[in-house]
């Protein structure tokens, strides 16, 4: 099944752990509103001889979660199709991350157009989208939002 195919079909998660199920057309919008919560869109900078401007840029979308509420990641997981999720030694949590710009520029970004936050972070990911999309060459870096 194809994540576009997710708000017209009805989506069914079980969670072992805790026997969460959801079932829901809207499950896009929740992920948006969970992620306005606990996710996080960042940007890095690493010094790089192979680079043009002398710098690599790595944007990475992630979110966190302690281990007996990570079932919310599976899902994410398993709807986006992509990322990857890992223990995150700094808290003691479990972290869903996509670092890959195929998956960043086709999947995360495209997401949170169709499904915006309603907080401020919404215009931390409209700049992290210019980035992404500058990154991978679909726009130039000083188009404005």
């Amino acid at each position: 099944m194809r994540v576009g195919l997710a708000t017209r079909l009805f989506y069914r998660c079980r969670s072992d752990q805790s026997g969460l199920t959801v079932t829901a057309v809207n499950l896009k919008s929740y992920i948006s509103g969970y992620v306005d919560g606990e996710g996080c869109f960042c940007v890095s900078f690493q010094p790089s001889v192979r680079h043009r401007f002398g710098w690599e840029v790595r944007p990475s979308f992630s979110v966190s979660q302690n281990l007996d509420r990570s079932q919310v990641l599976y899902l994410i997981q398993k709807v986006w199709k992509c990322g990857f999720i890992r223990p995150d030694r700094s808290d003691k949590t479990l972290k869903y991350e996509v670092r890959s710009m195929h998956a960043l520029v086709m999947t995360v970004v495209p997401h949170f157009r169709e499904f915006p936050l309603m907080s401020a972070k919404q215009a931390d990911f409209e700049r992290f989208a210019g980035i992404c999309e500058a990154v991978r060459g679909n726009r130039p870096a000083n188009t404005r939002h």
